[in-house]
């Protein structure tokens, strides 16, 4: 199961989530299509290129945006 946040963060606050994260994060993708199109993307990319993410930590951060919102999928910390 991946963290979401409790509840939906103000404008901006989606940046100054990942940059309180510890140590350095990938961003792998940004989704439409909610979050669950982000987790599909962490499972189809962890099946493909496990290795590469061996030892990573998936982290989706919701980014508000005015034309709609984002699903910024994370690896981390490297």
């Amino acid at each position: 199961v991946l963290p979401r946040p409790a509840a939906a963060p103000p404008p901006g606050a989606a940046a100054a989530e990942v940059e309180a994260l510890p140590g350095h994060w990938l961003q792998l993708g940004a989704f439409v299509g909610g979050e669950s199109a982000a987790a599909a993307a962490w499972r189809r990319l962890a099946d493909e290129r496990g290795e590469a993410l061996a030892g990573l930590t998936p982290r989706i951060v919701v980014a508000r945006l005015p034309g709609g919102d984002l699903w910024r999928l994370f690896a981390g910390p490297v």
